[in-house]
């Protein structure tokens, strides 16, 4: 009984240390999260929000951009799920939609994008048009779907 717990041990040490071991301790939290995607928004979302002040900015010097690991994955997750959410004919209640403050949210993603399109630096334009649509839209969109 000794012999097999040292060899389960040393074995778990073996995958840690060698050069893609991390990796199987990341896949069954990446496969829990994304259930979580489809089984509970609402979970998603508390986990959104519990991680974004304990999020790692990470910035790539050659093009001065950077991502907030692990919030901005999270959000463009549920970016995702929105959309393919929208595109199978699910969509919103139409009173969420039709709100004073959703469509104003929307006019001012409306005009994002149109900034965007005209911006003399395309790639920042981008990532905040995205970053826009991950926040203002999808988190959104979700937050009063789910009250």
């Amino acid at each position: 009984m000794d012999l097999w717990f040292k060899l389960d041990i040393h074995s778990f040490e073996y995958l840690l240390y060698t050069k893609g071991g991390l990796l199987v301790l990341v896949i069954p939290l990446v496969l829990v999260v994304a259930l979580l995607y489809f089984f509970s928004m609402d979970k998603i979302l508390l986990l959104i929000a519990f991680v974004t002040p304990l999020s790692i900015y990470l910035v790539d010097p050659e093009f001065n951009l950077g991502i907030s690991i692990p919030a901005e994955p999270l959000m463009f997750g549920v970016l995702i799920i929105v959309i393919l959410k929208l595109i199978g004919g699910f969509g919103f209640d139409q009173k969420i939609i039709r709100h004073p403050l959703s469509l104003s949210v929307f006019a001012y993603f409306g005009w994002i994008l149109v900034s965007t399109l005209t911006s003399e630096i395309p790639i920042v334009s981008v990532k905040f048009f995205c970053c826009q649509a991950m926040v203002c839209d999808s988190i959104f969109l979700c937050c009063s779907s789910i009250v």
